[in-house]
């Protein structure tokens, strides 16, 4: 009689096995194909590669379609059966008609990328599904949730800057980009930072522009998701591992709901990010007077750009960023807005979203009869920002850097600074004639960021409104710490404050590093890069390109600090939480 669990597990294994294999030859066929300049007959034999890896990956979806029956699991194997029916058929008759369907929706790149996306989901889900099963046998884990976070990051780092390395990721007759600025550009995309040691627009060609454009999305959202919604899609439950670090992305109010939050969070990205390009490509986002793009134009400069703003990225495909476009408030709207959504969080964005809804239907249930306190907290601190730094930066830069402009440009590129100096590294204006005052006001809200759970990095806006109320409650001589009408847990309270000084002392060590390897160098400038850094923001003075190799690596360090955040680097350093056996005796201490 044969023992069901263990025929259950050989059946796994087997779709696993299928699976693996698929993604890893649809890889291999992109980076065969993508990665040098092969003759028409090598060519032509990855081409069947990557045919029969979307076959094979379409087994493997209807063996697991087969074992657990699922819409999405339907859903997937449909798409991906047609995609390699069409897709074999092309290469069997060129000259078809869906032949030319398939070269004109340029499925020959598309597929190997959706491959390798989905075998790198699929690969975390594996992995956090391994750790979950020895948990299970008794055997704990080798690594925590935490550790895997980091990890994903560091891999998909490092996967980035192989990928950029390939002859064909960059332009041709273009000088070649070196490993250190390949490392330090792909931390700089995974990171969300924007920070960049060279051009990417002229020295990146379009493919190598893809892959950047591909590390900016990951890296918005983390991998941790995509893995995720990979394995929601594909008809995979979320592992006990995933879903611990999803719920640290949303609250209480929706940690219940944890696979939804995750099909919202996906879907409303790609559904802002593609409301973005459509108003950039209404705007007339193209590469006139701005520098020859290597493979772009209006849909993909729009695309871009409008992916690069949701997810904080900052990155520009034009030398001067968006400096030419400094007399175009809708050009600069149309960014802003998008980067003051994503830096929002997606937590507050679903929060919002569900809110309004239940308002425009008249159904408010006394647990929705008002936005949750995260929510209110980040609105609110958001909006004071957003007007107290276009308001200083005014002050600042009235006679300087805005001096050309008239009353209203001065206003709009005011505004579209204060936007961006908290999450992201687009310009408006040259950076480098900014004064002192400006500089340094630019420096406080990079520090401060954007939001938890969003694609910004920073302290977070909420860490700065626990800050103040800690320091009013202490003013006041009260144990409780109030925050609109709320007590806050000490757990809060004593987060914020470690943030802060993690926060504090990585810009110190940063700044002091840098200070050593380039004394030539102002120290004002070189706190705005370490902070640029750290805060994932991406502003520079133009100092960038022109560090030596450890100052880059440096900056590296930092940008992955502030990505993952000072305080989860800290907990993934501790290991699990283990419960104390005895407390020592209280006794106070002077301070202050």
């Amino acid at each position: 009689m044969t023992d069901a669990p263990a025929t259950d597990i050989g059946r796994r294994r087997l779709r696993e096995s299928v699976l693996a294999i698929s993604w890893a030859a649809g890889a291999a066929s992109g980076l065969a194909r993508f990665g040098w300049r092969l003759g028409p007959t090598a060519d032509a034999a990855w081409l069947w590669v990557l045919a029969a890896a979307v076959s094979i990956a379409a087994l493997g979806l209807l063996l697991r379609l087969l074992q657990a029956p699922t819409g999405r699991a339907a859903a997937s194997f449909t798409l991906l059966a047609a995609l390699a029916s069409g897709f074999t058929l092309a290469q069997v008759s060129p000259s078809s008609w869906v032949a030319g369907h398939v070269r004109s929706a340029r499925l020959d790149i598309v597929l190997p990328l959706l491959l390798a996306v989905l075998g790198l989901g699929e690969m975390v889900a594996l992995v956090v599904e391994r750790v979950r099963e020895r948990i299970r046998r008794g055997e704990g884990s080798p690594v925590t949730p935490t550790q895997i976070f980091l990890l994903s990051f560091l891999v998909v780092i490092l996967l980035g800057a192989s990928s950029l390395m390939l002859p064909r990721s960059q332009s041709p007759g273009a000088e070649v980009v070196g490993w250190v600025d390949c490392v330090f550009t792909s931390t700089s995309a995974v990171c969300v930072t924007g920070l960049a040691t060279f051009d990417v627009g002229s020295r990146l060609s379009f493919g190598g522009q893809g892959v950047l454009l591909v590390l900016i999305q990951i890296g918005g959202l983390g991998i941790m998701t995509y893995a995720a919604f990979f394995s929601l899609l594909l008809g995979r439950g979320m592992a006990a591992s995933q879903q611990t670090l999803m719920r640290e992305m949303v609250t209480s109010r929706f940690a219940a709901g944890l696979r939804k939050a995750v099909l919202a969070i996906v879907g409303l990205t790609l559904a802002l990010e593609a409301g973005g390009a459509a108003l950039l490509y209404a705007a007339g986002v193209d590469s006139s007077g701005q520098g020859q793009l290597a493979g772009g134009g209006r849909v993909w400069a729009s695309a871009f750009h409008a992916v690069s703003a949701f997810c904080n990225a900052g990155f520009a495909l034009w030398p001067a960023n968006l400096m030419t476009f400094d007399r175009r408030p809708l050009v600069l709207g149309t960014i802003a807005g998008l980067v003051v959504l994503g830096g929002l969080g997606f937590t507050v964005l679903i929060d919002l979203g569900s809110w309004m809804a239940r308002r425009r239907v008249g159904d408010l249930p006394p647990r929705f009869a008002r936005l949750a306190l995260h929510t209110r907290i980040v609105v609110l601190t958001s909006a004071v920002l957003l007007l107290v730094g276009a308001a200083g930066f005014l002050a600042c830069e009235w006679n300087g850097t805005l001096a050309g402009y008239g009353w209203g440009h001065r206003v709009s590129n005011a505004l579209f600074h204060s936007a961006i100096s908290r999450t992201a590294g687009f310009n408006a204006i040259d950076m480098g004639r900014v004064g002192e005052p400006g500089l340094l006001l630019t420096i406080g809200l990079m520090f401060i960021g954007a939001s938890p759970g969003s694609t910004g990095g920073g302290i977070k806006t909420t860490t700065l409104v626990v800050l103040i109320a800690a320091i009013r409650a202490l003013a006041v001589n009260r144990e409780a710490v109030h925050v609109l009408g709320r007590s806050l847990a000490a757990r809060v309270v004593k987060t914020a404050l470690v943030l802060f000084a993690l926060g504090t002392t990585a810009v110190f060590v940063g700044t002091l590093s840098l200070s050593v390897l380039e004394p030539e160098i102002p120290a004002l400038k070189l706190a705005f890069e370490a902070v640029s850094a750290l805060g994932t923001v991406g502003l520079s003075t133009g100092i960038t390109a022109g560090l030596c190799p450890a100052s880059k690596l440096v900056l590296c360090v930092l940008m992955f600090v502030g990505r993952v955040g000072p305080v989860t680097l800290l907990f993934s350093m501790a290991g699990a939480a283990q419960a104390a056996r005895y407390e020592y005796a209280e006794e106070d201490v002077l301070v202050g």
